[in-house]
């Protein structure tokens, strides 16, 4: 039910929306917003400022569950015994899904190996454990009509791999489809990734749908792919995954990318983890 029909039959008092609304403008008047024009420009991020607050935030809220043997806290000279182990220690997780729980900025966010190597001057070994970015799909998996290559337009793109971080992002605003097949090289559980920002983007084929949307707000992942964006890429891309049984040999294969409207470049990449790459 729509909030004016709500208010048409009664369900809901328009005195109540003028009373919630009076309270965000209370706020706003507050903090001299009603007052002052419209600011476009972005005002830049005191973080000397914010560090020690965000640190005595982090630290207040932690929980220890359980300190067996007294093993935390971890002195400087113990460093040398200790190993990180999964993605999230070289990345900070931030899920972004509908409803305010916004994921952050990835390009200003410090993982634990990289906090603690810094504070220490020491290096501290670690493993990814579970690979969650993967590799582009490599040109020799894609084909289409019996050629190199998925087709986009008139022109054959080896690989899906449009990214600021190798310096082939397309345009912003850009829209483009590629077709072809990815020839799946043995049986087993791959799992693949379309891996976007700056668009929407959606891959189809016969035996999956994964799917990545970002504009202004936090990612939003299509349903039908099956797995939250607990962690982007390690270069900051939205990233969709699935892992999937695929047999060996093609698979048709459609993606499209539709830019957004905010002036960002259009980043797109179709990768996976291969059953060797996890077996190693």
């Amino acid at each position: 039910m729509g909030m004016l029909n709500a208010i048409e039959t009664g369900k809901v008092k328009e005195s109540t929306i003028t009373a919630a609304v009076g309270r965000i403008l209370v706020q706003m008047d507050r903090f001299g917003y009603l007052d002052k024009g419209t600011k476009h420009d972005v005002t830049p991020e005191d973080r000397a400022f914010n560090t020690p607050i965000l640190q005595k935030t982090a630290e207040d809220a932690a929980v220890l569950l359980k300190n067996e043997n007294f093993a935390l806290p971890i002195s400087t000279a113990e460093l040398a015994s200790v190993a990180l182990i999964g993605p999230g220690a070289a990345q900070t997780i931030a899920i972004g899904l509908p409803g305010g729980k916004g994921p952050g900025i990835p390009s200003s966010q410090v993982g634990t190996v990289a906090a603690i190597e810094k504070v220490t001057g020491k290096k501290v070994v670690f493993a990814v454990a579970n690979d969650m970015t993967g590799v582009p799909v490599p040109a020799a998996a894609l084909s289409h009509g019996g050629t190199p290559g998925l087709l986009r337009g008139t022109q054959a793109d080896a690989q899906l791999d449009f990214t600021l971080s190798n310096g082939r992002a397309l345009p912003p605003g850009s829209q483009a489809t590629w077709s072809g097949a990815l020839t799946i090289p043995s049986d087993g559980s791959y799992m693949l990734a379309l891996q976007v920002l700056g668009a929407a983007g959606i891959a189809h084929a016969g035996w999956t749908d994964c799917g990545a949307y970002r504009e202004s707000g936090p990612p939003r992942l299509d349903p039908a792919s099956n797995q939250d964006n607990v962690l982007p890429t390690t270069d900051g891309l939205d990233n969709a995954r699935n892992l999937l049984s695929l047999k060996a040999g093609p698979h048709e294969i459609s993606v499209a990318a539709t830019g957004e409207q905010a002036g960002q470049p259009v980043q797109i990449r179709l990768a996976w983890v291969t059953p060797q790459a996890t077996a190693s």
